[in-house]
């Protein structure tokens, strides 16, 4: 019985470990493809499904920065950067984002509001 439910286990590993790397390739596939809102959905449905790690965090951030959601874009870069604090690309990322979170509040006025 331990027999069956080992080979049951690792068997459903597998097809959930096939099921994310697809859902990577897929999103990266999009983004390739500037299809940056199905590369989005692809990496959020991975983290749905509770997995995640740096480079799923760098690139959910590109997608959003490519889509000009710089909020999400932020969020994922320091996602990665709490994993992964010595990550110089993802930092560069996340300095470039805060960088443009700025210019847009200066733009729109924002910068001289009392908290």
């Amino acid at each position: 019985m331990s027999k069956v439910l080992s080979v049951l286990f690792f068997t459903l590993g597998m097809v959930y470990s096939q099921n994310i790397d697809s859902l990577f390739s897929a999103g990266n596939e999009y983004y390739n493809n500037n299809q940056f809102d199905s590369a989005v959905d692809s990496y959020e449905e991975i983290l749905s499904q509770g997995f995640y790690n740096v480079d799923l965090y760098y690139n959910l951030g590109n997608a959003y920065y490519r889509l000009g959601d710089f909020a999400n874009a932020r969020w994922s870069y320091e996602m990665g950067v709490i994993i992964s604090p010595r990550n110089s690309d993802i930092i560069h990322n996340l300095m470039l984002t805060k960088k443009n979170i700025l210019r847009v509040r200066i733009q729109r006025g924002l910068h001289l509001q009392k908290r």
